[in-house]
């Protein structure tokens, strides 16, 4: 017997007894037993024939590669992520410095029309402004108008007499009814003034008052001469320049 095989050899009293009935003697059954190899050394493979790990080894190989494809990809992805990212967080700043933009420009608006509102509302609060107002409303009226020129005396004054007194303002008014309507023609230019002053200081628009004064820089450029050379007198030089805006005093509608 070979040293590098060992032989079980399976014997049984029943498999003893079986192999006495039919004549067995223990050296056939040693030629007989069935072999049971343990393998202590491994045959080395054939050269001709392919190792058994190489394709263990080009499995690995292909793995490693796929792994570092997707590594690849993965950190591609995550750029793309990143990147979306920014540019997402860069499109809401920007859509919010665009809203608060419109937002503040809208409240700029209203406060802007606001202010026009209250520079007009204060021509009508003075009521020595009010009077130039009415008589430049009713310039049409041949008869003229009543007013209350001090308390208790009231006198009708027609917008010949009102052209009459505004083009002898540089000297001492005739009398009290002269005296009443250089006084309301001041007061009225000076707030046109401040209207002009506030435009300049962007705080309102003349868009927000121009159709306010549209009836009024018609009938003041009818009379151009009269009315500019009291502005200049008073020093009215912004009430002046707001008037030039208008294009009813630039080309007044002839009579």
């Amino acid at each position: 017997m070979s040293s590098t095989f060992h032989y079980k050899v399976l014997l049984s009293s029943s498999s003893f007894s079986i192999a006495k009935d039919y004549g067995w003697t223990l050296s056939s059954l040693a030629t007989r037993a069935v072999l049971s190899p343990v393998a202590t050394t491994v045959k080395p493979a054939s050269p001709l024939q392919p190792s058994p790990l190489t394709p263990a080894r080009y499995t690995s190989l292909v793995s490693t590669q796929d792994m570092a494809a997707w590594k690849d990809w993965i950190q591609l992805l995550v750029w793309i992520i990143g990147i979306a990212g920014v540019l997402g967080g860069l499109y809401k700043a920007a859509y919010e410095i665009r809203e608060n933009r419109k937002q503040r420009l809208a409240e700029l608006k209203w406060k802007r029309a606001n202010a026009a509102k209250e520079l007009v509302d204060d021509i009508h609060k003075d009521e020595r402004a009010l009077h130039a107002v009415h008589m430049l409303d009713w310039c049409t009226d041949k008869e003229g108008q009543e007013y209350e020129i001090a308390p208790g005396h009231k006198v009708t004054i027609t917008y010949d007499q009102v052209l009459q007194a505004l083009g002898k303002n540089k000297g001492e008014p005739k009398d009290q009814k002269d005296a009443f309507i250089r006084d309301s023609f001041d007061w009225f230019f000076f707030r046109v003034d401040r209207i002009e002053h506030y435009i300049r200081r962007d705080l309102t628009e003349f868009e927000d008052v121009q159709a306010v004064f549209t009836v009024y820089a018609e009938q003041i450029g009818k009379h151009k001469p009269i009315y500019e050379d009291f502005l200049d007198f008073h020093k009215y030089s912004l009430a002046k320049c707001f008037f030039a805006r208008c294009p009813e005093y630039k080309n007044p509608p002839k009579s």
